[in-house]
């Protein structure tokens, strides 16, 4: 699955780049306030400290261990 979000998806550009969350599309599209970019496209936003604890995991690294799986 940590593939997924490091690989380019239908943008070609990855959703998370590890320690840089001002050019990770994950990052950008939860903090945007443009409606027709923003994630979730509809329905309740991430709060601003769901959309700080995303920054602070991209940055540090966007860390993934799930069991069984390696980084």
């Amino acid at each position: 699955m940590r593939e997924g979000i490091l690989e380019g998806g239908d943008s070609g550009k990855p959703a998370a780049v590890p320690g840089q969350s001002a050019n990770s599309q994950l990052f950008q599209r939860v903090s945007s306030a443009d409606p027709d970019f923003r994630m979730p496209p509809e329905g309740a936003r991430l709060s601003a400290e769901q959309i700080a604890l995303l920054r602070a995991w991209i940055d540090q690294g966007a860390s993934w261990a799930e069991a069984g799986e390696e980084e």
